[in-house]
């Protein structure tokens, strides 16, 4: 998601982290998952985080079909990511206002410390 004081707008976080990224994910083997959501105890580590990315045949052996057992998504992350950023450019230029460097300035500063 994106907030007022998140530095840059344009930064998205992906809701399927990646085990290289930023985020450093500390369950690469998706334990925590497993335990919580049931519908994905078989599915192979590498499809832990975005399930709907597993071919049917993984899916089948997983028992954890994904639009049956286990919700599709909702949106596409990266459509609706694009679609999202070009949103807010519009606004910010309509306003007559442009990103700022800094993270947002002294009010996103303010914020942050609130």
């Amino acid at each position: 998601g994106v907030a007022f004081w998140s530095p840059p707008f344009f930064r998205v976080y992906h809701p399927a982290p990646k085990m290289d990224s930023a985020l450093q994910v500390r369950d690469p083997e998706g334990k925590y998952i497993r335990e919580f959501v049931p519908e994905l105890r078989g599915m192979p580590d590498k499809y832990i985080y975005s399930p709907w990315n597993a071919p049917k045949e993984v899916q089948e052996k997983a028992k954890c079909i994904i639009g049956k057992d286990y919700p599709k998504p909702v949106v596409t992350h990266e459509k609706a990511s694009s679609e999202n950023i070009a949103k807010f450019k519009k606004a910010l230029s309509s306003a007559g206002k442009r990103p700022a460097a800094d993270g947002g300035g002294a009010a996103a500063k303010r914020a942050r410390k609130a």
